[in-house]
């Protein structure tokens, strides 16, 4: 005992030193709190705003028919309704709250995992991670129940006492005047309600500060245990394996990283801590309840509200782009081209920061994918035909994993038969049998596979195609001119190779989990297989390093910046581009042959050819050169050497071992083929990761046309009130209407003003450009006038149905086009109720004088215009010769299938527009029901000769008095004399209105022009 008594006994001045180092300690831990107190003031300050967004948007879900909008238009709100101050709002309780709970909880970590290292004698390791999350967890649940009331203040309040949260939005203003003030009027406000139930007032002001302190104490465990022990572990490992050193990058990439994985874990807590504490109606029964009632109403991502400005808050993440930046724009010259990439984020080179965006937007393509996939089930028999589909995905997943158990079993019999000199037949057999099992297996998978995705393309093609046309057609001009609906509605419109939208999501979902499945598979049964192999795992390592450089390769070959454009200033190449269309291109043949133009061509595009030299290429084309060029980098050529080491391995073991060297070959062949089916598995799955996030922006897009709102808004008046009333015409006023083309800058129409009573007709005259044809398309409604107001039948245009102001108006365009359809379909469509009546459809082209010449044609009314499809013909062009100089002719094959060498039927120019008059007759005039009572003629017979012009006119001005009608022309003769009022306009403005006599004797424009047209047949 007197030995160990010296052993233990300490002298003065060792104790002196543990009392400095203990006092050091100490010191260390003070300065370590308030350096966590002081700095996270300082965050707590500057992320005010986005922790203020975020309580606003979780808070937004819970009120009636509320949803979460977008961070910045939250923002944007409150700036507008309560001011650039109200983003400030509860910044002293928070900063309260960071001191106390942010003091302690970094102040303490280090000091409770010093204390838990010494209390389990080492057992604890300082940098292992239970000690890191035990330690965080403590500090964080002192600090969370300490802070609560701060945290009450600033956040959300006590559903008890029906007071607000200094947070949240108060359409009267706050309720509280300061910090002191709310502390003092929660307490109060407990006291008073717990003398109703019988508590002491202590009791219940206390009780109010500390409403939701479990939800916030779990937040914090949670929070710290995550975010403190992700940042302390992710800052250790990139330090010890020398990616980065100590200093503020590696603490701010250490901190996103630990952010964003705090968020995760985080954001469901924090949610159901706010509404707990916001929860003023009595909606929840606890913590649980709250859960329960989120989860029903809005799913698992309810739990994730407002998680973007949670990462930014917690992080400290920089940055939103602005497009207008032009420093964030990379120009790389390309040949002729000019390529403008959006650059990429500060943190890009962070491995796997790239595709984190593309990985989050998943989320929010998920619920579009599950309604799409309820409506492929709900297509008849396809539900049947994706369970099936679904059973093939598996097979050829399993099959592949299975061949290569049976492979390993096999070398297992090889090396006891060299060791034994003896052979299990019978387990030979069945391995035998299992691998050409496994082969035909998966080779009856992909019969299956292909049987099937033939009835399932063409159903679900038929749906989507469906659903497509009508989201085009219901679209107005305006719209429809849009480029962006334009790009939408092309993207969710492609078909490759008769491929839609939605089939090709299925298709990559089920390549993305089969990859996922064969993968984990392959590498459960390699690492069975090479267990048993002599260096099984070092050429597995070796081969995978040799396809690894290949893959790295190939990614840096593909990367490409996701916002980009292309364009090309070269006048030379745009010249000659454009003298290929003119000799490309049939609709400028007769030009080009009755001009003469060949040589001339040939030598222009020759000298802008010889201008631009090699750089000469379409955009696409070099954008498929490019990745060749980046391919043969650094990393190619590591692939080969790379290839040859474990070929060099092998050797080195056979010389040792060469009683082994078939199994060693064939163990060599396994792993080679299994490591590279491995690699390009993995390949595939995060190929489909990128696809699947592409695809899935696409099926957004594909459900997103439905709700593509029109720019023409439709009204709610019926029209007309008397439908017997329509056949006497429609009254018709302009009043001070003014009009702009979406994009110009100049007015197409100023200040118009005009009345027109019931079956009254007018005309419209004037210079090319003046606006006689914007007028048409106003009273159609393919626009709306920037000022003024049009009348139709007393009532405001915009107020009346669309539908029903439509169907009252028959419309003649001067660019009048004619549908890719027979004749008859043609003529039909005018009006679609009596489309199936062929004595209307015969009446209609008599009236427009085209009945004669379309009985003449090979086919009549059942002739095509322009063919939509057309014949396909075999890749030797007709009138060369084979290699036996035989003549190619097509004549034979032709006349036996009925085929025709042209799919387009010539016809005059004023035999289209009067098969354009037909069509308007068909509407207005042949149907026994008077449904049009306003008829708009634009240069209705700008291509007719005299006698079809003096047919039509005729028939027209027979309508007088059951028809309002409305003519815009250059020719004055036949129908001015008879107008009831004619308008002259020049530079978009009505410049002379009255009768022909009336303008006559007031010698203006009109009369100028009237006599210099009169000039002609004197």
């Amino acid at each position: 005992m007197a030995s160990a008594s010296t052993t233990m006994t300490v002298t003065p001045r060792e104790e002196k030193v543990a009392v400095v180092e203990r006092r050091g300690q100490n010191t260390q831990y003070a300065l370590k709190f308030a350096g966590a107190a002081f700095a996270n003031m300082a965050s707590s300050a500057i992320c005010n705003p986005t922790d203020i967004i975020k309580v606003r948007q979780q808070l937004r879900t819970q009120a009636p028919g509320g949803r979460a909008n977008a961070f910045w238009s939250v923002g944007v709100e409150m700036a507008r309704k309560e001011g650039i101050r109200s983003l400030g709002g509860g910044m002293s309780a928070s900063m309260l709250r960071e001191v106390v709970y942010s003091g302690i909880r970094m102040g303490t970590y280090e000091l409770f995992k010093d204390k838990l290292h010494d209390a389990s004698r080492g057992a604890l390791s300082k940098e292992g991670l239970p000690l890191k999350i035990m330690s965080a967890s403590i500090a964080a649940t002192i600090g969370s129940a300490l802070a609560n009331p701060a945290d009450l203040v600033k956040g959300p309040s006590s559903p008890l006492l029906n007071t607000l949260r200094m947070q949240a939005y108060y359409p009267n203003g706050s309720p509280y005047r300061n910090m002191r003030h709310a502390f003092a009027t929660i307490y109060q406000d407990g006291a008073q309600a717990a003398v109703a139930t019988r508590i002491s007032p202590g009791t219940g002001g206390l009780r109010a500060l500390y409403r939701g302190v479990w939800p916030t104490t779990v937040r914090g465990i949670v929070l710290s245990a995550t975010q403190i022990c992700s940042y302390d572990q992710i800052k250790q490992s990139l330090k010890r394996r020398g990616i980065m050193q100590e200093g503020v990058p590696l603490h701010f990439v250490a901190s996103t990283f630990a952010g964003f994985f705090c968020s995760v874990t985080s954001n469901p807590v924090d949610v159901v801590k706010v509404r707990l504490m916001n929860d003023k109606n009595h909606e929840f029964k606890g913590a649980l309840d709250c859960v329960r009632q989120i989860t029903a109403k809005e799913g698992l991502f309810g739990f994730y509200k407002g998680f973007g400005m949670c990462w930014a808050r917690f992080s400290g993440r920089e940055g939103i782009f602005d497009p207008n930046d032009t420093r964030r724009v990379r120009h790389t010259k390309i040949g002729v081209w000019d390529l403008y990439e959006e650059r990429e984020p500060k943190l890009s080179r962070i491995p796997g920061s790239v595709k984190l965006e593309r990985y989050l937007e998943l989320l929010e393509g998920l619920p579009y994918v599950w309604r799409m996939i309820k409506d492929v089930i709900n297509i008849p028999t396809c539900a049947f035909l994706l369970f099936i589909y679904a059973l093939v995905e598996l097979g050829q997943a399993i099959f592949p994993a299975a061949g290569l158990w049976y492979q390993g079993q096999l070398l297992d019999i090889m090396q006891v038969a060299i060791d034994t000199r003896t052979i299990d037949k019978d387990r030979l057999v069945q391995i035998s049998a299992g691998r050409i099992a496994c082969s035909l297996g998966l080779r009856l998978m992909l019969v299956i596979k292909f049987r099937i995705e033939e009835p399932l393309i063409a159903r679900i093609r038929r749906y989507y195609g469906v659903r497509l046309f009508h989201a085009r057609a219901r679209l107005d001009v305006p719209t429809y001119e849009t480029t962006s609906v334009q790009r939408q509605l092309d993207e969710v419109s492609s078909e490759a190779f008769g491929r839609t939208v939605a089939f090709e999501t299925l298709q990559k979902a089920a390549t993305f989990l089969r990859a996922g499945f064969q993968l984990t598979a392959q590498a459960f049964v390699l690492l069975q297989v090479l267990r048993g192999q002599r260096d099984g795992i070092l050429l597995c390592a070796l081969t995978l390093s040799s396809q690894g450089a290949q893959w790295v390769s190939a990614i840096n070959a593909f990367q490409m910046a996701r916002v980009w454009a292309a364009t090309t200033t070269n006048e030379d190449y745009v010249r000659m581009e454009g003298w290929r269309r003119v000799i490309g291109d049939p609709s400028h043949r007769k030009e080009v042959v009755a001009g003469n133009l060949a040589e001339y061509a040939s030598a222009e595009f020759k000298k802008a050819s010889d201008q631009v030299g090699d750089r000469a290429a379409d955009f696409r084309e070099w954008l498929r050169r490019q990745p060749m060029r980046r391919h043969f980098g650094f990393w190619s050529i590591l692939e080969d050497p790379l290839r040859q080491i474990p070929q060099f391995v092998f050797t080195l073991r056979a010389i040792q071992y060469p009683a082994n060297m078939p199994v060693s070959l064939a163990s060599l062949h396994l792993i080679q083929e299994s490591t590279m089916s491995f690699i390009s598995n993995m390949h595939d799955l995060l190929n489909s990761t990128s696809s699947v996030s592409d695809q899935l922006a696409a099926v957004r897009k594909l459900y997103e046309v439905d709700k593509i709102k029109n720019k023409i808004a439709d009204g709610t008046v019926p029209f007309p009130e008397d439908a017997s009333q329509i056949k006497y015409g429609i009254s018709l006023e302009f009043r001070n209407v003014s009009f702009k083309f979406p994009g110009a800058d100049k007015h197409a129409l100023r200040n118009v003003s005009f009345a027109l009573s019931p079956g009254q007709l007018c005309v419209i005259v004037g210079v090319n450009g003046s606006g006689k044809s914007t007028i048409l398309k106003l009273i159609a409604r393919l626009y709306d006038p920037v000022e003024g107001q049009i009348l139709v039948g007393g009532h405001d245009i915009r107020t009346l149905r669309l539908h029903d102001l439509r169907q009252a108006i028959s419309v003649l365009f001067q660019d009048f086009t004619h549908f890719p359809l027979s004749i008859r379909d043609n003529i039909a469509v005018g009006d679609p109720s009596a489309a199936t009546d062929e004595d209307h459809i015969r009446l209609a082209a008599r009236l427009g004088g085209v009945e004669e010449f379309i009985e003449k044609l090979p086919e009549g009314f059942d002739t095509y215009l322009d063919r939509p499809v057309r014949d396909y013909h075999a890749g030797l062009p007709e009138g060369t010769k084979t290699l036996f100089g035989r003549n190619v002719d097509y004549s034979a094959i032709r006349n036996a299938g009925g085929l025709k060498s042209s799919s387009t039927s010539a016809l005059s120019g004023g035999q289209m527009q009067r098969l354009a008059v037909a069509r308007t007759f068909m509407r207005s005039v042949v149907s026994e029901e008077a449904k049009v009572g306003l008829l708009l003629f634009d240069e209705p017979s700008a291509s007719l000769d005299p006698l079809a012009e003096h047919d039509l006119f005729d028939r027209l001005r027979d309508l007088r008095g059951s028809k309002t009608m409305l003519f815009s022309s250059h020719r004055f003769g036949n129908l001015t004399r008879h107008a009831d009022l004619i308008l002259y306009m020049n530079d978009t403005v009505v410049i002379e209105s009255g009768t022909h006599e009336e303008l006559l004797k007031q010698g203006g424009e009109y009369a100028k022009i009237w006599n210099l047209q009169a000039q002609a047949f004197i």
